[in-house]
């Protein structure tokens, strides 16, 4: 083989290793425990998926690095659509802290009666300018006899050092958002 030859072939690796990226990381929200409110009644409480910001409606994780910046890293991902894993998530933090209760996602479309409905608007999911956990949402609780209770909600968490810390936090974060639902229902 000739000279030209063995230097297009390093330089065909050396741009193929260039341009290789690392393996996606997956990441998940997980249940977060909670305060049981054993002594409520029986309840059928309805979690419809929330709204979430376009900013945040990617599969990459996304971050607030200042007060005008936002990042996103194509390598942490999460493992499902944002809405539906905080609608999953929630639920499943409800159904802990009100264990006698029956509690169903919108995307179960399971069909319930007289079910007390939980509405979400998420402003803010994911850091802050600071690095900290930060959820913010604005919340309303339709009751069955066409009462409603808002619920506004900024909770801050740890310092994110890393995705799985940021995960982690923000399931503590969700966890902290269905104690605030369970004392409200």
């Amino acid at each position: 083989m000739s000279y030209s030859r063995y230097l297009m072939c390093f330089l065909t690796l050396l741009v193929a290793a260039c341009t290789a990226s690392p393996s996606p990381q997956y990441y998940t929200l997980s249940s977060a425990p909670g305060m049981v409110h054993a002594g409520g009644g029986k309840l059928t409480v309805k979690v419809r998926r929330p709204v979430i910001p376009v900013t945040l409606d990617r599969p990459e994780m996304v971050s607030q690095s200042g007060d005008f910046k936002v990042t996103q890293d194509d390598n942490r991902l999460w493992s499902e659509p944002l809405d539906t894993m905080i609608e999953r998530v929630l639920a499943e933090d409800i159904r802990l802290r009100l264990p006698r209760s029956m509690i169903v996602t919108e995307s179960s479309e399971v069909p319930v009666k007289d079910a007390h409905v939980l509405d979400i608007d998420i402003q803010q999911f994911g850091t802050d300018a600071s690095g900290n956990a930060v959820l913010q949402a604005q919340a309303v609780i339709r009751r069955p006899d066409g009462k409603e209770r808002s619920l506004p909600l900024t909770l801050h968490g740890g310092h994110v050092t890393s995705a799985e810390s940021m995960a982690r936090n923000l399931s503590d974060l969700v966890g902290s958002f269905a104690d605030s639902v369970a004392g409200a229902l």
